[in-house]
């Protein structure tokens, strides 16, 4: 061989490692891609899964209180209970169980009256202890609160603002108060026809589970019939586990899911 010319079976091994160095990362780029959709097609399988079971939630609620038509209640279920495999929902936060009919809903003067509330659970008592009152086209202080035929707070209190109720307002299992009068709402000016009025009905600790429910009072007229909120968790569990939580809002009157929206705040 003569002396300086290329080994030419240095070059060959040196070529043979790039060749192999090229494919062991092809490879692994390969096999990365694969495990990464596959890793990704189990999540979303998972969180469809999970948004399913949550839908079933819903409709096992409703059933539950369409099952008997003369006594129309519910219960909740804080055990998961399993749909199929491992797929599981629960369902119920102590603010489902408030039915606002606001059908009715009637102005005297300064106060909104003729507004019957209820409680739908079979089994347990649900206590409101705050209250956040809104309200649109029109200048006013809110001045009373009475629930239960009970004043509940008084004062004055611009619109939005979170109010402690001075004396909290308890429902028995499957009580309800629907006389005119029971429930008012009382404003330091009159009510015109064109106001919106909301109320957020607040259940928190220590005797509720901090959750809140948010009912037209009135809109121009009248609200919503026999209306109440489901809300519930689906679980699918397995290698990748995944929650998610749907609550919706159900108006018995007219037999229809009114609003269905996804939540963080899982049961």
């Amino acid at each position: 061989m003569a002396q300086g010319a290329p080994d030419s079976k240095g070059i060959a091994l040196i070529a043979v490692i790039i060749i192999i160095l090229i494919t062991a990362i092809a490879v692994l780029g390969i096999t990365s891609f694969i495990s990464n959709a596959l890793a990704l097609t189990t999540v979303r399988a998972s969180m469809e899964q999970a948004i399913s079971a949550a839908q079933a939630g819903i409709y096992a609620a409703i059933y539950d209180y369409l099952l008997d038509p003369a006594l129309p209640y519910w219960t909740k279920v804080t055990t998961p209970q399993n749909i199929s495999g491992n797929i599981y929902y629960k369902v119920g936060k102590d603010a489902n169980f408030l039915l606002v009919s606001a059908m009715a809903a009637q102005r005297s003067s300064r106060t909104l009256i003729n507004i019957p509330l209820s409680n739908i659970n079979e089994t347990q008592s649900i206590t409101v202890n705050k209250m956040k009152v809104e309200w649109s086209n029109f200048t006013s202080t809110l001045r009373e609160i009475r629930m239960g035929g009970v004043s509940r707070w008084s004062g004055s209190s611009p619109s939005g603002v979170t109010i402690t109720l001075s004396s909290p307002f308890t429902l028995s299992p499957k009580q309800f108060f629907a006389r005119g009068n029971d429930n008012t709402w009382r404003f330091n000016n009159n009510i015109p026809a064109g106001a919106v009025i909301i109320a957020t009905f607040i259940f928190d600790p220590p005797t509720g589970d901090g959750s809140s429910r948010k009912a037209v009072l009135w809109t121009s007229g009248a609200g919503r019939k026999n209306e109440f909120s489901v809300s519930a968790t689906g679980e699918a569990r397995g290698k990748i586990a995944w929650k998610r939580t749907v609550e919706a809002t159900y108006d018995a009157g007219s037999g229809v899911i009114t609003s269905w929206q996804e939540t963080e705040g899982h049961l």
